[in-house]
């Protein structure tokens, strides 16, 4: 395949070289007028290649020996149906095949589709090639978006539906993908041999909640009980709304702009532990070495901290709250104090927070509570003076805001933040996408995408396509002797002609 590129490129480079020397400096010059050409050679090649796999299926049926007829062993006829060719789409290039079948008018036989017997394929049939195109755009927005991009950009007509089955496969093999790069990483780690690795890593966690519910039946009371759907006729249903949290993980170097590994996961599927396992994996792709110090950045929930002390035990590491969200605490407990200059509190109180002065930070807490206003507005469900102290005396060990900042380090994880708002926004909006198992893969490609490994996921997919062909190939082949389409002897020699092309197209030729 390399070699042929290779030569196609050459050739193409000298005929283009030498036809745009003979053209106009102004069409020479025109970024428009190139951009016209290339199109039109790459069509042009396009359509090329199917020329000439198409003379190659048709010369297959004679050459592998498929005209003998599997019944009476009389010679079947090769019909073409000129007037009724597949249309084939991909990538804007529309393109007619011939679809020629095998019938023996000796015996009743039943007839052979060479088309389909070989490749698999029938009108609207999906390729590789398009699934992974329709996964990238609906994983950039939500499936409707996708659909018009397709449409206007590329040159491809889809229905919303077909898009996001297509989808749906390239998310959960993205999954898998990701799963195999978790352990491969994890496998480097735990090897007894010493490792070097960077001098630091970054890591930054946070939690978004995204919405997911299966249909149920409405009930009594429901804005659908006793209706039916428009097209189909079928009873109403709805879709109770459950919050479900994801969590992005965020991995690169201290002052980077790129991460060099993200990844997510949904805790309510979670297996115990699994959180840890990933910011290790994580880290591990960014180059975690023995002498690498680990900074682990996020708020307080999701259990962020605990488990970025389990993952980096025996590694060098430290994790720091956000320091935003600790001013949220203190800015809300201020709403409710009264009687005391609560500017001037309100400073004292986020000097303490930051030098880690914990008597300090007492008496102020005390001070608060001593000061707040005596009935609390409706609204609240906690006292946020109450709620202040309970967040103090939980994660004091993890204020070091004044040591991150020395080290050069943020102090806050907006970037984190980002992270999780970019894999749970749009799409999750949509029919399909409020199930709990499809969740994860929608924010995995999503990752994979941000973090610039989109290339590599693709040259996997389609390498994994390939042998998902030479499966069904083999299973179209067994079930085609089953019906009596072929013989065995034919079978077997389709199989074992690895090499058949080079003749047919010796021939074609």
């Amino acid at each position: 395949m390399s070699e042929l590129i290779a030569e196609l490129s050459a050739l193409v480079k000298a005929k283009l070289s030498q036809h745009i020397a003979e053209s106009s400096l102004v069409e020479a010059a025109s970024l428009i007028w190139i951009q016209e050409l290339s199109l039109q050679v790459m069509q042009a090649v396009g359509r090329a290649v199917f020329d000439a796999w198409v003379s190659v299926l048709v010369a297959v049926p004679q050459q592998l020996g498929l005209l003998e007829c599997p019944s009476c062993g009389q010679r079947r006829k090769l019909k073409m149906r000129p007037a009724d060719p597949m249309h084939v789409d991909v990538l804007g290039l529309k393109v007619e095949v011939p679809k020629p079948y095998l019938e023996c008018s000796h015996c009743a036989a039943p007839g052979l589709s060479v088309l389909k017997l070989l490749t698999g394929l029938s009108s609207g049939e999906a390729s590789a090639q398009l699934k992974l195109l329709a996964a990238y755009c609906a994983s950039k927005a939500s499936y409707g978006k996708a659909r018009q991009e397709m449409q206007i950009h590329h040159g491809q007509e889809l229905e919303r539906t077909k898009l996001r089955r297509m989808a749906l496969e390239v998310e959960q093999e993205a999954m898998a993908w990701a799963e195999q790069q978790r352990r491969a990483a994890l496998g480097r780690v735990e090897q007894e041999a010493r490792r070097q690795g960077v001098e630091g890593l970054l890591l930054e966690g946070d939690g978004g909640k995204v919405r997911t519910g299966e249909l149920v039946s409405c009930e009594p009371g429901d804005a659908g009980f006793g209706k039916t759907t428009p097209k189909r006729g079928l009873p109403r249903r709805k879709r109770p709304t459950a919050w479900r949290e994801m969590i992005t993980i965020d991995v690169r170097k201290p002052g980077a702009d790129d991460p060099s590994a993200l990844d997510v996961l949904v805790p309510a599927v979670a297996p115990p532990g699994e959180r840890s396992r990933r910011m290790l994996a994580a880290a591990s792709r960014s180059g975690l070495g023995d002498n690498t110090q680990m900074w682990g950045l996020g708020d307080m929930g999701s259990e962020l901290a605990s488990s970025f002390d389990d993952a980096f035990v025996g590694y060098r590491h430290q994790w720091s709250a956000d320091w935003h969200h600790s001013q949220g605490y203190v800015e809300e407990a201020a709403k409710v104090v009264r009687t005391l200059d609560v500017e001037a509190w309100r400073r004292a109180m986020k000097d303490a927070l930051w030098r880690r002065d914990r008597r300090w930070a007492d008496e102020l807490v005390a001070q608060a509570k001593r000061h707040r206003m005596k009935r609390l507005p409706s609204h609240l469900d906690k006292c946020p003076v109450a709620a202040l102290k309970t967040y103090l005396s939980n994660n004091w060990r993890y204020f070091r805001f004044a040591q991150f900042k020395e080290a050069g380090l943020p102090t806050v994880s907006a970037r984190a933040e980002a992270q999780v708002r970019d894999r749970t926004k749009d799409r999750y909006a949509v029919a399909g996408a409020w199930r709990l198992d499809n969740l994860e893969g929608k924010a995995t490609l999503r990752a994979i995408v941000a973090e610039g490994s989109w290339e590599t996921f693709r040259a996997h997919f389609l390498d994994k396509s390939r042998t998902d062909f030479e499966r069904g190939l083999r299973q179209r082949i067994q079930q085609a002797v089953a019906q009596g389409r072929i013989t065995d002897h034919q079978a077997t020699k389709i199989l074992g002609q690895e090499n058949a092309t080079t003749e047919v197209l010796e021939q074609a030729a």
